[in-house]
């Protein structure tokens, strides 16, 4: 498993974000861009490997988040379509691997049944972050997990983080001891965290909610995501 920060400066001030809405930086105004590319403005070399700077058009990623999901294919398919796979992996350059495991969880109760945290669960997940055990699901055998986030407490600290997909939050406990002032959980399940400084929300509302503020005016500043990508 591996965990990723991205700090994305989406907007800096009113007007361009009140541009960004009516207009796209490709031909197609939902076009995700070079996020979904191997397309890039600028790298620089980095200690493991290089960064990337990439254009980001936040309007075009959110409208394409806030549309009505597809009717679900059940079973689900056991291989990806064909006409996917190129997109997926960005044009061969990330290959599937061979020993890959099916897992059909369409008709599982358990995943479809909302999932609650307590708030006694919760601080026990923060006290043992702060106590320095691993809290996390994927195991840190050497140890980087903690330290890379607390290099990054200045983009963390009092600021509105969202946390990408949770089965167990312990990426929230993680960040609110870190400092950030909020969380933002984006889920396609049902979920609750009891914690007054975390909210839940699934991501099509959330895009929702972002092009509603956007339209209407409100600067959208900053947005930082924990990303957690197997």
């Amino acid at each position: 498993m591996m965990l990723e920060i991205l700090t994305a400066r989406l907007f800096t001030a009113e007007m361009q974000t009140s541009e960004a809405i009516g207009r796209s930086w490709m031909v197609d105004e939902d076009d995700c861009g070079q996020i979904c590319s191997t397309e890039f403005i600028s790298q620089r070399s980095g200690r493991y490997y290089p960064l990337l700077s990439k254009h980001v058009d936040c309007p075009a990623i959110m409208r394409r988040m806030a549309r009505q999901s597809a009717a679900p294919v059940i079973p689900a398919p056991r291989y990806p379509p064909p006409e996917t796979v190129s997109n997926f992996t960005q044009h061969g350059q990330c290959p599937l691997s061979s020993k890959g495991r099916y897992i059909d969880q369409s008709n599982s109760v358990s995943s479809s049944k909302p999932l609650y945290f307590s708030a006694s669960k919760f601080w026990r997940l923060m006290r043992l972050d702060l106590r320095g055990k691993i809290v996390n699901q994927y195991g840190n055998p050497y140890g980087f997990l903690r330290p890379t986030l607390a290099r990054y407490r200045r983009h963390i600290q009092d600021g509105h983080v969202a946390v990408v997909g949770t089965e167990m939050p312990w990426a929230e406990a993680i960040l609110i001891n870190l400092g950030a002032g909020r969380v933002t959980t984006l889920e396609y399940r049902p979920l609750v965290i009891d914690h007054r400084r975390v909210v839940t929300v699934n991501p099509s509302q959330f895009a929702k909610n972002f092009l509603k503020s956007a339209s209407e005016g409100n600067s959208v500043r900053y947005v930082r995501c924990m990303l957690l990508c197997s």
